[in-house]
């Protein structure tokens, strides 16, 4: 079935291919001729590169958005695709943690949603955390601490890794966006904040 154009623009700008051949796309995910070995992602870096989730310059995401969302987002610059190889988040709250809370307090009524963007239009809510139990069962977390390592509080980190196996493709080209939306009142933790680590393709 022939590849729609919105497809192939979006694969030729990721492995820069300037000619429109179709030919070309299918041989970079069919395989090269026998006994050519090809680098079946041309260009990328091998050593990826963190980078947080930011508004207005601050990561601190235990704000209230329960009136107004806050958005902390992340988007290449337009001459740039990346491959978003995992998110890791840490929550640092005070207080007992039960599966039915978010962190100490109580459940969130909106949600602490990541989302996918292309041009500034909603493509996917990739999670929506409304609990405990969403962090650690619901979006395929895998936890690192457990403990308070800044302020003594409860602690939690942890790494989605929804990406892991094929990555997500973020195209600079294309307006695409990343972002934690805050839609309720975070403002009982200590702390919240999120990071991607990327892989450029050059």
């Amino acid at each position: 079935m022939p590849l729609s154009k919105n497809i192939k623009d979006r694969i030729f700008a990721m492995f820069k291919i300037t000619a429109n051949d179709e030919t070309a796309v299918r041989t970079i995910f069919s395989g090269p001729p026998e006994g050519i070995p090809v680098d079946p992602l041309p260009g990328r870096e091998t050593r990826p590169f963190l980078i947080s989730f930011l508004d207005s310059g601050s990561l601190q995401q235990a704000v209230d958005g329960s009136v107004t969302p806050v958005d902390y987002t992340i988007t290449p610059p337009v001459d740039e695709v990346w491959i978003v190889n995992s998110v890791s988040i840490w929550i640092e709250d005070k207080g007992v943690w039960e599966l039915a809370q978010f962190a100490a307090g109580p459940v969130l009524t909106n949600g602490w949603v990541l989302q996918y963007l292309e041009n500034g239009t909603i493509v996917h809510d990739i999670a929506n955390v409304q609990n405990n139990f969403n962090l650690v069962s619901g979006y395929n977390t895998e936890t690192i601490a457990g403990a308070g390592f800044i302020s003594k509080d409860n602690s939690f980190i942890a790494r989605l890794k929804a990406f892991e196996n094929r990555g997500l493709v973020l195209d600079g080209t294309a307006g695409d966006i990343l972002r934690f939306r805050v839609r309720d009142d975070l403002t009982f933790l200590n702390n919240l904040a999120a990071a991607i680590t990327v892989s450029k393709v050059v």
